[in-house]
């Protein structure tokens, strides 16, 4: 039997080894009949298991935990793919059903959840195939024209299909539009009109050799009595490009150089190095916009450095000046930036701030599982007055 493609979030991290229990239930149960006593009877095929299972995860990680059981799993209705630790090395893949979960909140920043599952069916050793993804468009324009009125028909279109998957699982898009036009009457010079466009954008963040395809057809047609001008225009494209996996997800940028000046009167200068939860890098040069230079996540993707820590360590220079200290750990959240800011001071004028710093994305607090790691040199100077 097909294991379901429900998965959890690929944000959450595997079950904890402690506390992972399976204990079989009873193949047979009481069940009760029509008319006489109730009897014995073979309640499964096979023997379900039920599974005692904890999640060790972050504030940000429950929040999408439970919007997932209660949205996608709906509230524990729906069986998904549990991934489960066999017995001896190595795991397994079963069909599973939550029965309930519990969240102990402990100290720090950390919670537990502990979750209690039902097993059913055989396992499998490999992910289930993902293949029920698809989206399907019908658009229409009816016009008739009744005598000689020169009348332009037009009709714009545009479609896109836009998917992030975590398997090399098969893709593609079929895409079909038409525009039929009849006139009963001779038109001066009648304008018949169709742009079509259709895109398709596949990101695979992990796995390889993914199928991916798109089948395009559009046809304009047109009957007329007379012999007015007709004309048809098609154009398709199909571009592919592939990236190396080292790419994708969690990188490390290039350096990065942020440098400040100015000649305000009795305001201070500064300058900015700003991450962001999406994976992108920006740096602000004091009263300018803040301008993109990199990412450390990509494609860079909402939320999905939520409830990673990140520091910056000093390698050169004098970071007094520089907001919040160095080595000081913070974690993101779904939204917020993460910044530091170099201040050079009205009162010490033509005296460059300067400092050069490793900046450390990790999965932990302690940083002991560095998933980004990437140089910055920020500089500030106020030029007087």
């Amino acid at each position: 039997m097909a294991l379901p493609e429900l998965l959890l979030p690929p944000t959450l991290p595997d079950f904890k080894a402690a506390g992972h229990t399976a204990t079989p239930e009873p193949l047979y149960g009481a069940v009760e009949r029509q008319g006489g006593t109730e009897r014995r009877r073979r309640l499964y095929t096979s023997t379900p298991r039920r599974l005692q299972a904890q999640l060790e995860v972050t504030q940000a990680q429950l929040e999408i935990f439970v919007d997932w059981h209660e949205n996608t799993l709906k509230a524990g209705s729906e069986p998904f793919t549990a991934k489960v630790a066999k017995v001896g090395a190595g795991v397994e893949y079963w069909e599973a059903h939550c029965l309930s979960f519990t969240v102990d909140h402990q100290e720090g920043s950390t919670h537990l959840i502990s979750l209690e599952l039902r097993l059913k069916g055989t396992p499998s050793d490999s992910l289930p195939t993902l293949s029920s993804l698809g989206a399907e468009f019908l658009a229409g324009l009816g016009v008739q024209l009744e005598g000689g009125y020169a009348y332009g028909l037009s009709a714009d279109f545009s479609a896109g299909l836009a998917v992030l998957v975590n398997e090399g699982a098969a893709l593609s898009a079929e895409f079909l539009a038409r525009l039929d036009t009849e006139t009963s009457g001779a038109l001066a010079n009648p304008s018949l009109l169709a742009e079509f466009a259709a895109a398709l954008d596949c990101y695979s963040i992990v796995g390889s050799s993914a199928a991916l395809a798109a089948e395009f057809s559009a046809g304009l047609d047109a009957y007329t009595l007379d012999v007015p001008a007709l004309t048809a225009e098609f154009a398709a494209a199909l571009d592919c490009s592939t990236t190396a996996s080292s790419s994708l997800g969690y990188r490390n940028p290039a350096a990065v150089f942020v440098y400040a000046d100015y000649a305000p009167f009795k305001q201070n200068v500064t300058a900015e190095l700003r991450l962001l939860p999406t994976g992108a890098v920006y740096t602000k040069e004091h009263t300018l916009a803040y301008a993109l230079v990199d990412y450390f996540y990509s494609p860079a993707t909402a939320g999905v450095a939520a409830g990673r820590w990140v520091k910056a360590a000093l390698d050169s220079g004098d970071a007094s000046a520089l907001s919040p200290a160095v080595g000081v750990s913070r974690q993101f959240n779904t939204t917020d930036a993460i910044s530091w800011v170099m201040t050079a001071s009205w009162l010490d004028p033509n005296v460059t701030q300067s400092a050069t710093l490793t900046i450390l994305v990790a999965n932990d607090p302690d940083f002991l599982d560095v998933v980004s790691t990437f140089t910055a040199t920020i500089e500030a100077v106020h030029l007087g007055t």
